[in-house]
């Protein structure tokens, strides 16, 4: 199945707030059925709207430079309805980015049901590929806050699809209520039991009756990956969520810095280290 990557004018059919700081916009387009892959994303470019119009110019004046399109993972599963993506509005952190996020803020709270916009898409290797699928007998999924987006797209498709696969989903957040898709993902456990595990990770509350849908306290560890992936060798691993950023790159050079891992770093290096071969992982951050 050949993508279709171009232009698309489409209507927002639906708003879906997930989280305080979350969105999920619902897109109506013309044309019927359109093909991507699960786990693939699409772009908005910020000029199109008139409420970032002086945004736009003053930091294209600060930056020297013009505003980049921004890329959303498609958070819909192929024979879903409608195309869907979810955003969490970025937050802003003077000390590790001197700009203020441009579209997020607009997307996650101001784009009300019938709003007309262009999208660009689909596309991205973020993917169950022919190797993954041919060798792979459990998927691995690792993912951080808004990371889940993509994976959770994948998961609905496998699941969908009849997939043998078992998938394995360890996914990290601040609290309970910062969970994205947390009653779609218990549905789903409960209707594929044999098919889906899922462990939340939380790391800023401890709640003990939390711990009957799955819940544990803290980051994940190597010995958690260890606990639950039985055959690293037919694993593959899709991990998604807050990487070390080219801007903290820098100033950490400049600086003469070593800098710290983070979520995305830190399960590579597990993954690696518990023997999933190289080939049959993905990654994805931002």
């Amino acid at each position: 199945m050949a993508t279709q990557i171009r232009e698309r004018e489409v209507i927002v059919a639906d708003v879906v707030r997930e989280t305080k700081d979350s969105t999920t916009l619902y897109l109506s387009e013309d044309e019927n059925n359109p093909e991507y892959k699960a786990g693939q994303f699409l772009t908005v470019d910020p000029h199109q709207f008139p409420a970032l119009e002086r945004w736009c110019l003053y930091l294209e004046k600060e930056k020297g430079r013009k505003e980049p399109v921004r890329a959303y993972s498609l958070a819909s599963a192929p024979h879903e309805k409608y195309v869907s993506f979810t955003i969490k509005e970025d937050p802003y952190y003077p000390d590790e980015d001197p700009y203020p996020p441009l579209l997020s803020p607009l997307l996650t709270f101001r784009i009300p049901v019938g709003t007309k916009m262009t999208v660009k898409g689909y596309t991205g290797s973020y993917i169950v590929n022919d190797e993954i699928a041919s060798k792979a007998t459990t998927i691995f999924h690792g993912c951080a806050g808004s990371g889940i987006v993509p994976n959770f797209s994948i998961i609905k498709d496998e699941l969908h699809n009849g997939s043998s696969k078992k998938h394995i989903l360890i996914f990290t957040n601040k609290t309970w209520n910062d969970i994205i898709y947390r009653e779609e993902l218990h549905s789903l456990k409960k209707k594929y039991p044999d098919k889906l595990t899922i462990i939340h990770m939380i790391t800023r509350e401890n709640n003990p009756d939390l711990e009957q849908f799955g819940v544990r306290w803290g980051r994940p560890t190597i010995e958690l990956l260890q606990e639950v992936i039985e055959d690293p060798s037919t694993t593959a691993a899709f991990i998604c969520g807050p990487g070390i950023s080219s801007y903290e790159k820098k100033a950490a050079k400049k600086k003469g810095l070593e800098l710290v891992p983070k979520f995305l770093e830190t399960m590579l290096k597990y993954v690696d280290e518990i023997g999933i071969p190289k080939e049959m992982i993905k990654k994805e951050s931002w």
